[in-house]
């Protein structure tokens, strides 16, 4: 299984302000990770990278 790149970037900080939009945008690696042919593997990877950034302006994920 793949690891979230969210893991160890130096990133982090400025990535967790961001919409999610923006940050599939602006990153290579979080596009390349949560795109997936299978909704529900992208959803679960969209949920790791919520779990690794805890972004402060992100609806909490249930409400999805």
């Amino acid at each position: 299984m793949e690891k979230c790149p969210c893991e160890n970037c130096v990133c982090v900080a400025i990535c967790k302000t961001k919409n999610f939009q923006d940050l599939v945008i602006d990153c290579q690696l979080i596009d390349n990770f949560t795109e997936d042919p299978t909704p529900e593997r992208m959803r679960r990877r969209v949920v790791e990278v919520y779990d690794s950034l805890k972004p402060s302006g992100w609806k909490p994920l249930r409400d999805i």
